[in-house]
């Protein structure tokens, strides 16, 4: 029956056709994943990432506390369908840290010793007949320390390079000066020769010859005036050292063991044979570089966004067979930038003549001379005089003299470590800091 409908108001709705096309827009919520952040300043910051069929994270927020990780599903109908997920923010102390990295050390060094056993167990030694040799009680050395050898024999000479574990022979090292002749190899270089050869040496710098002009001037200062003039002002000078730096150490004297580590440094302690004594520094391999340059660390850092690139080179080659891991046992190390020294030993600064000569101190005055706080009066030689005899300024505050570091292979002669030593000049005889100090100047040494 055909139904007519009249009026006005009314809205018609299209039923679709069989056998027929549809166009129409679908709206559906997409899932997303939220980051959440805790700031310096105790605001909590929310990142929210791109909406998506396949969501991905947001980019990390830089100095803050990551917290939790979020995940919203489509058509989030209640708290429940969001899935947290925390974030691991453990505080380790500098004490939890050395107690793992000492638990990794340890587990390190007794996988590689079961890897050594197992290797040299594995290892086939035939007889003359052709049949496997019995092998029992095997012992093994990972070469990376002086534990397993017998120091206290005479005949053990030998060396090893702790860090790569390898067992050399034992040597002899010490430093060659260079030194600034002329092409006959016998004649030394004066500043004359220097000029006449058109280039000159200021310092330890040699450069083409130059002139000073004074870029400001101030002409019209006639004298200081003092505000307090009750007040007693120190005379504080300058003194300088040359040379200031000393770029090798003492290698025929025992180094002084600075930590206790057993086993790795044996052929350094008293216990050794006198021949093993003898070979002091011949025992331990590079360290030359482990010890006192420093080994290299990352050359070249490079980050970008989440990736980090560390490029390192490495000059020579090396061939070795066997098993060995990366781990050097029972060592302590400190940073230097991108270089890391040894500081289980410390060797002693060698025998050195150093001349100093200070300036602005008080006129006519009587100063003793200290090297890192002890008395080296008796090793002071004043200009113009004898080793010993008294150190005093001149009427324009100055002194000038030679300081002989005593030779540290001679039974009761002083020895100090390398490294920084501060050399002082102070009118007090018991270098005395803050009671009877009218003029003083300072500079460190360098052996380093």
């Amino acid at each position: 029956q055909d139904r007519q409908y009249s009026g006005t108001g009314a809205s018609s709705i299209e039923f679709a056709k069989f056998n027929t096309d549809i166009t129409a827009d679908l709206e559906f919520y997409l899932a997303r994943k939220v980051k959440l952040f805790l700031t310096a300043n105790g605001q909590f910051v929310k990142i929210d990432g791109e909406p998506s069929t396949t969501p991905q994270e947001p980019e990390m927020m830089e100095g803050a506390m990551h917290l939790y990780d979020l995940e919203l599903p489509p058509f989030t109908f209640k708290t429940s369908d969001v899935k947290v997920r925390k974030v691991d923010n453990r505080r380790y102390t500098m004490r939890d840290i050395g107690r793992l990295e000492q638990r990794l050390e340890n587990i390190e060094y007794y996988t590689q010793l079961s890897l050594l056993e197992a290797d040299a167990k594995n290892l086939q030694i035939q007889d003359a007949d052709g049949f496997d040799r019995f092998k029992n009680g095997i012992i093994v050395d990972n070469f990376t320390g002086h534990q397993v050898g017998d120091v206290t024999d005479n005949d053990y000479s030998i060396s090893m390079d702790l860090a790569e574990g390898e067992l050399r022979a034992a040597f002899h090292q010490d430093n060659a000066s260079l030194k600034e002749i002329s092409s006959d190899l016998s004649t030394e270089i004066t500043d004359t020769i220097r000029t006449t050869n058109g280039y000159q040496k200021t310092g330890d710098l040699i450069t083409l010859p130059y002139t000073s002009v004074a870029y400001v001037e101030q002409p019209y200062a006639s004298t200081t005036v003092n505000l307090n003039p009750y007040d007693t002002i120190p005379f504080v000078g300058n003194v300088s050292l040359t040379p200031e730096i000393d770029e090798w150490f003492e290698t025929e004297v025992q180094p002084e063991l600075t930590i206790d580590i057993p086993g790795s440094y044996d052929v350094l302690k008293e216990l050794a044979a006198n021949n093993v004594l003898d070979l002091n520094f011949g025992t331990l391999w590079n360290n030359w570089k482990d010890s006192w340059s420093g080994s290299p660390q990352d050359l070249n850092r490079t980050t970008v966004g989440r990736t980090t690139t560390i490029e390192t080179t490495q000059s020579g080659t090396k061939t070795r067979s066997g098993v060995r891991t990366a781990l050097i046992p029972k060592a302590v190390k400190t940073s230097l930038g991108n270089r890391v020294t040894s500081v289980a030993f410390a060797p002693f600064i060698r025998s050195k003549d150093i001349t100093f000569s200070a300036s602005g101190m008080k006129p006519t005055t009587r100063v003793f001379a200290f090297f890192d706080g002890e008395d080296i009066n008796q090793y002071v030689t004043p200009t113009g005089s004898s080793a010993g005899a008294a150190l005093t300024t001149d009427a324009t505050g100055s002194c000038s003299g030679t300081f002989a570091i005593p030779d540290p292979k001679t039974s009761g002669n002083p020895k100090w470590r390398t490294g920084r030593r501060s050399f002082r000049l102070t009118s007090s005889s018991t270098n005395s800091l803050v009671n009877g100090v009218f003029t003083s100047a300072e500079l460190d040494y360098v052996a380093k």
